[in-house]
């Protein structure tokens, strides 16, 4: 049923670029410079990596539902109830990155059919400030989910000291956690803020600042771990 779910916000993805193609003139920008000017231009279907990556979240969800599967079946109890939590976490990232990827489709397919032919101005005010609010909204999930994982799962905070042991890991996902939505919802307000370019600066410094302490801090959480 999950890899269903996936398939078909892939094939909603994969429709909805379709479909558009008409409405969209022949060349479109592809890049925009550090400014906000358009950096390049190329053909409009490009618009087709959107569903692209949705297919491939879907893709890695098959896989891994499967390959899971089989160590479940000679899993014993501890170890499949790890399994389990960790692929309930993988699931609800990658569905929310693909909704997150399809909610930018549609925004940017609006964008560039009201760009029209004249496609030659600089990135609007509004534009960045829409899709760096979506990426907050998008952490916000993901930081509430991350403390959720068991040790040794794909998308968490895996560091040489958070993969230690049990506690470490713990403690390194629930700062790594709280860290990514403080960072969710200050992405946000920026953005509701801000306009332009200044906008993604901003998110990019953020970002930037919770990684390393997140890092940091699981080499922190070991020392803990073990005091």
């Amino acid at each position: 049923m999950k890899s269903k779910i996936m398939l078909i916000i892939a094939a909603v993805s994969l429709i909805g670029a379709a479909a558009t193609m008409n409405f969209l003139p022949d060349e479109v920008p592809i890049n925009y410079n550090l400014v906000g000017e358009v950096g390049g231009r190329g053909s409009k279907f490009w618009l087709f990596l959107f569903p692209l990556i949705a297919v491939i979240a879907a893709i890695i969800w098959s896989i891994y539902s499967k390959a899971r599967q089989k160590k479940l079946s000679v899993a014993d109890e501890k170890t499949a109830a790890r399994m389990n939590a960790n692929g309930k976490v993988l699931f609800v990232i990658l569905l929310t990155y693909e909704v997150f990827v399809l909610v930018g489709q549609i925004v940017m397919t609006i964008h560039l059919i009201s760009m029209g032919e004249e496609n030659g101005g600089a990135m609007p005010a509004e534009l960045s400030s829409v899709l760096c609010c979506m990426l907050g909204v998008l952490y916000v999930i993901i930081g509430n989910i991350i403390p959720k994982a068991r040790i040794g799962a794909i998308l968490a905070v895996r560091t040489p000291w958070s993969m230690k042991n049990e506690r470490a890991w713990q403690y390194s996902n629930r700062f790594g956690g709280a860290a990514l939505f403080t960072a969710g919802i200050l992405i946000i307000a920026e953005s509701l803020i801000f306009r332009g370019m200044t906008v993604l600066y901003i998110t990019v410094g953020i970002l930037a600042a919770v990684i390393l302490a997140a890092v940091i801090y699981s080499y922190h959480a070991y020392k803990k771990s073990i005091a």
